[in-house]
């Protein structure tokens, strides 16, 4: 069963505005339009209006913060596509799947931030940074960091040097950078309560568009069938939390491991970005994933390239493995091995199959296939 929220997740969102802010502008509008060319579809109607109210949004964000961007791409800057992530998001130790429960306002967050464990914080923030760009966790739960493994982790970032520094110095001070960030997100916030019961009105018809399209059929399921593999169909329960995501609106998330009790998973937890409807179903984005097209295929080519990436999936094309084994193999780092088994992920290149507590990795066949189809078809007679 699944249990649908459309409560705002003021903290997540609030640092998704800001992150929005550090990018170039118009930023939602840019954004949609890539994802609408990347779905080969058309944005009207109801698709219509989120984007231009979340626009009208940025706008208004980006007048108010206009004498503070050093602060703001100091903090929230990202290199990635996505604004979903940022260096705030994992100085913070918060995402949009995993944002703490306990805490219902930026005081209480920030309490917890200044009065938690050292050594928790550690593992939250070294776990976070090893799937900073990954779709899935790496196995390693029973791992406790210490400094110098944040500082190797930092270092084996796919990331200009610049940026390693820079989120070397966020880590490092971050309880004297915390006010700051703290008193960014509040003013963040009071412009998205601004707009909040036209945002929940959006929310709510996403959240009836996923009744009648789910019907009895687990959120988790359901996204673990279309990506993956239907093989891990009966490894998950039928109980979801489904939350929606407001700023990052064509967003389809699913946490892989989380309440667990003897090994077994007990509540999935999703996210869904409210731009999902009948006229703009959730299928898009996973038939846009299964369909090669020129660009695609050669994107795919420069992953090859990758000596790692390429002996990844040569590793898993006979057996699968998991991540703690494809870097003792491959003589890698855990946090370079959910670097490239992300991007491979993104591009199908990957599925992944899930044994008690380890994710295992299998190399598509199918993908694989199909892009060398696209070289006979495009190089030979």
């Amino acid at each position: 069963m699944n249990h649908y929220s459309n409560k705002i997740q003021i903290i997540s969102e609030s640092i998704s505005l800001l992150n929005i802010v550090a990018r170039q502008a118009p930023y939602i509008t840019s954004y949609m339009g890539n994802k609408a060319l990347k779905y080969g579809i058309s944005i009207g109607g109801r698709a219509h209006d989120i984007i231009s109210e979340l626009q009208s949004i940025e706008n208004e964000a980006r007048d108010e913060f206009k004498d503070d961007m050093n602060d703001i791409h100091f903090f929230f800057d990202s290199s990635e596509e996505t604004h979903s992530r940022s260096f705030a998001n994992l100085l913070l130790i918060i995402n949009n799947l995993h944002i703490s429960k306990e805490c219902d306002s930026f005081d209480e967050y920030e309490n917890y931030l200044e009065n938690i464990k050292e050594d928790d914080y550690l593992k939250a923030f070294y776990d976070y940074m090893v799937s900073f760009y990954a779709s899935s966790m790496d196995d390693s739960e029973d791992f406790k960091p210490a400094l110098a493994d944040i500082v190797n982790a930092i270092l084996d970032m796919e990331l200009p040097d610049s940026e390693k520094v820079r989120l070397q110095q966020l880590f490092f001070n971050r309880k004297k950078y915390y006010p700051r960030i703290f008193a960014l997100l509040k003013r963040s916030a009071d412009i998205i309560n601004k707009h909040k019961k036209e945002l929940i009105k959006f929310g709510d018809t996403t959240i009836d568009y996923l009744k009648r399209e789910l019907g009895d059929l687990s959120f988790s399921k359901y996204v673990v069938g279309n990506l993956y593999s239907e093989r891990l169909l009966d490894k998950y329960p039928e109980e979801c939390d489904v939350s929606l995501c407001y700023f990052d609106p064509a967003l389809l998330g699913l946490s892989l491991d989380v309440q667990k009790k003897n090994n077994k998973i007990q509540t999935s937890l999703g996210v869904v970005g409210i731009i999902y409807h009948d006229s703009l179903n959730m299928e898009l984005p996973f038939k846009s994933m299964k369909q090669l097209d020129s660009d695609k295929a050669l994107s795919i080519l420069k992953l090859l390239a990758d000596k790692s990436k390429f002996e990844i999936l040569a590793s898993t094309k006979d057996n699968p493995a998991y991540g703690a084994q494809l870097a003792e193999k491959l003589s890698l780092t855990t946090a370079t091995i959910s670097h490239h088994t992300s991007a491979l992920l993104e591009h199908n290149l990957l599925t992944i199959d899930k044994v008690d507590t380890k994710i295992f990795y299998r190399e598509n066949k199918e993908q694989i296939n199909a892009v060398i189809q696209y070289l006979r078809d495009n190089l030979l007679n």
